[in-house]
């Protein structure tokens, strides 16, 4: 019942956001939003970092204003609605966008990346949380210092919202190795088993 109660007040919650995220606009409630994470809040940075993403057509983004745009939805993700609800005009651009540099940043950025997790997976085609971090400080961070000195950036930053969303592909990669640990324990049992006949 409550899982009910839930689904309703996310339904809820969402509809009533609009469609477009051009809404008539009060003034924005903090300087800036970085979104961290995986594919719940990625703003398109996988179809940028991997070109064969299949997130970048139909019917990913059918609902999104401009289409497919990375995002692992077919309209806003939770990112983009808090953006919404926080009266941005514009959404945090994916941080591997070329067009992420400048004024364009200091809205926020959105570094997150679909199959990324706070582990390191190797042989990952996504950018894990640690990457995302390092993103922050070696290309946000330098590009922001060059349009506020230190006082401001300090203020600027203090009063942004920085939004983790993060974890779920680790529990899954957990389960999988649990999985494939409790399925050779099952073969090694089985031939202890036979070989004991």
């Amino acid at each position: 019942m409550a899982r009910m109660g839930l689904c309703v007040f996310f339904f809820l919650l969402v509809s009533s956001f609009p469609s477009s995220y051009s809404v008539v606009h009060k003034e924005q409630r903090v300087p800036a939003l970085f979104v961290f994470g995986d594919s719940v809040v990625d703003g398109g940075n996988n179809v940028i970092f991997d070109h064969g993403a299949s997130t970048g057509h139909l019917p990913y983004g059918v609902d999104f204003p401009t289409g497919p745009t990375g995002r692992f939805t077919n309209g806003l993700n939770p990112g983009d609605i808090l953006a919404v609800f926080l009266n941005f005009t514009h959404l945090p651009p994916a941080v591997l966008d070329p067009k992420a540099v400048g004024g364009m940043i200091t809205i926020g950025v959105n570094y997150a990346s679909g199959g990324s997790g706070i582990l390191d997976y190797p042989n990952s085609k996504s950018i894990s949380l640690k990457n995302q971090t390092k993103l922050f400080k070696n290309t946000t961070l330098p590009d922001l210092r060059k349009q506020f000195n230190e006082t401001e950036l300090s203020t600027y930053l203090a009063k942004s919202i920085f939004a983790f969303n993060t974890g779920g592909n680790d529990v899954h990669e957990l389960c999988e190795l649990n999985e494939n640990r409790r399925r050779e324990q099952d073969e090694r049992q089985q031939v202890t088993w036979f070989s004991s006949d």
